[in-house]
């Protein structure tokens, strides 16, 4: 048997690899490199915590497990411009989780006020 036939044998599983691959990346590296990205070049701004929804989300963390919320929040940027925006965060405590009329703190892409995460310090 030739190499040819043999990797002709298994193109199926090498396209299953190369596409969970490619998902991994997706979900953990690009996601960790935007927002360290945004974390470097971002305005960090203050904005009020108006609600504070639990998703019925857990993640599994090393047998623990991690809740993610959903916060409405207040945020004025552009300058005098106030708009509502929701993000989901996942939190390691409940006690981490910011109370409604709390102030927490935004980091907003300056090209694009639509790109923007919670600051984690």
């Amino acid at each position: 048997m030739t190499l040819s036939v043999k990797i002709a044998d298994h193109w199926k599983d090498l396209i299953i690899l190369l596409v969970l691959v490619y998902a991994a990346y997706f979900l953990f590296v690009r996601k960790k490199y935007k927002y360290y990205k945004l974390k470097k070049n971002g305005l960090k701004l203050p904005a009020k915590v108006l609600s504070i929804n639990e998703t019925n989300i857990f993640i599994d963390y090393e047998s623990y497990m991690i809740p993610v919320m959903e916060i409405v929040f207040e945020l004025e940027y552009p300058p005098n411009l106030i708009r509502k925006e929701t993000i989901r965060h996942e939190f390691s405590r409940y006690e981490n989780v910011p109370k409604i009329g709390d102030i927490i703190i935004i980091i907003v892409d300056k090209t694009n006020p639509n790109n923007f995460d919670l600051f984690k310090e």
